[in-house]
């Protein structure tokens, strides 16, 4: 996995809302299938899962994330996908995981209610992003 500065490198963050009938297994499905399919696309991040909600960070090339996002908006576990922060990075900052995990079910009354507002209020998913890397 490369960690080097690249003009190239992005980093992206979506939040989405899982769909009623998500299981445990779906949950560990959509992990384990998101770790074998970044490593071969030099993409890092971290998945936190709220038990109704999914952060993502996702940090890669342009056109890997591209592509990524295609596949994430057309899976039907979800529904809802915003894309908060799009931006070029000289650093990943999540790239010791192909794809980290956290379920934090204590975050989702925080993120029920971000998602109710509307808009993006990055600064407080940001803060839960955070928190959830330092519990992975």
């Amino acid at each position: 996995m490369s960690h080097r500065a690249d003009a190239s490198l992005q980093h992206l963050v979506y939040f989405s809302n899982a769909t009623p009938q998500l299981s445990a297994v779906d949950v560990r499905a959509i992990l384990g299938a998101a770790q074998v399919k970044n490593r071969r696309r030099d993409v890092t991040g971290l998945l936190l899962y709220s038990g109704r909600h999914f952060v993502q960070v996702l940090e890669g090339r342009g056109d890997q994330l591209d592509d990524l996002v295609k596949i994430i908006q057309a899976d039907t576990r979800h529904a809802g996908l915003r894309v908060l922060v799009r931006e070029s990075i000289k650093h990943r900052r999540y790239g010791a995981w192909a794809m980290g995990f956290v379920e934090n079910l204590d975050d989702a009354d925080a993120l029920d209610e971000l998602s109710q507002r509307g808009g993006s209020h990055i600064q407080k998913i940001g803060g839960i992003l955070e928190r959830a890397a330092r519990s992975a």
